[in-house]
């Protein structure tokens, strides 16, 4: 939230320097990234309506600088994917259905772009796991109180996980790609424990993570969903699991400064 007026005075300030002819480098690129994490901080403070027109504005910018380059860096490409997987992530929970797929149809074609450069599967692959993460915030926003839009999201988030796992594949000798891989899988299966704990059998939802009650693998996940595991498994009436859960729970807590834990 105190990010906000920061971006509004930055695009104050950039935004009359696109009529500028003497600037010493294109403002394009810098705009678009100020307009894309300014829809980001709206994002996060439910702002979904104007992050998607953020978001939108800085689509136009990226696309002008990469049809005005020679030939386009594959980190630009990739920053103009990454954007166009969380706009069409937001375009879930706005009842946008002929949007979002368009949004995806750009999203896809930025993705096999990447790809088809020589150094570009890295970045393609890098991509992917942001829409894996973009889905899955997108749907873990909207339950329980927009079951559709949820359930969209969650179903976009599998697409991107089997293509995130196949494109992993073909480097999965290298442990950065199968940590991002891992990754990915926790997103979305944090987001399907959450999307069971708004069902009518929340009982059930711990499930998706039965195979990760021991205290290693319960460390690596994030605080929020051990939380809802424990729901869950309390509402379950399973006791054995749930202490471990619970004693994960309180190892974090006992490393938190008291302040932060307040």
């Amino acid at each position: 939230e105190s990010a906000l007026p920061i971006y509004d005075a930055a695009l104050r300030t950039a935004e009359p320097l696109r009529d500028r002819t003497d600037l010493p480098h294109p403002i394009e690129i810098p705009l678009a990234q100020l307009h894309r994490n300014h829809a980001s901080s709206l994002r996060e403070t439910g702002r979904d309506k104007d992050a998607l027109e953020a978001y939108e504005r800085a689509s136009l910018l990226y696309q002008k600088a990469i049809s005005e380059a020679p030939s386009a860096p594959v980190w630009l490409l990739q920053q103009a994917a990454t954007l166009e997987c969380w706009r069409a992530s937001l375009l879930c929970g706005l009842d946008g259905e002929q949007a979002t797929t368009r949004a995806i149809d750009a999203f896809e074609a930025r993705c096999d772009a990447l790809a088809a450069l020589p150094d570009g599967a890295s970045a393609a692959l890098r991509a992917r796991a942001a829409a894996v993460e973009a889905f899955a915030d997108a749907a873990t926003r909207l339950l329980p109180a927009n079951r559709p839009g949820g359930d969209a999201a969650l179903g976009m988030a599998d697409i991107q996980l089997k293509k995130v796992e196949t494109a992993g594949l073909t480097a999965a000798d290298d442990p950065t790609v199968s940590q991002l891989v891992e990754e990915t899988r926790m997103l979305v299966r944090g987001s399907r424990l959450r999307a069971g704990l708004c069902s009518d059998d929340p009982a059930s939802a711990w499930r998706v993570f039965e195979d990760c009650l021991d205290t290693d693998c319960l460390s690596k996940l994030p605080l929020e969903v051990r939380l809802h595991l424990a729901a869950s498994l309390l509402s379950a009436n399973e006791q054995v699991p749930l202490g471990i859960v619970m004693n994960s729970i309180r190892d974090d807590l006992d490393e938190t400064p008291r302040l932060l834990r307040r």
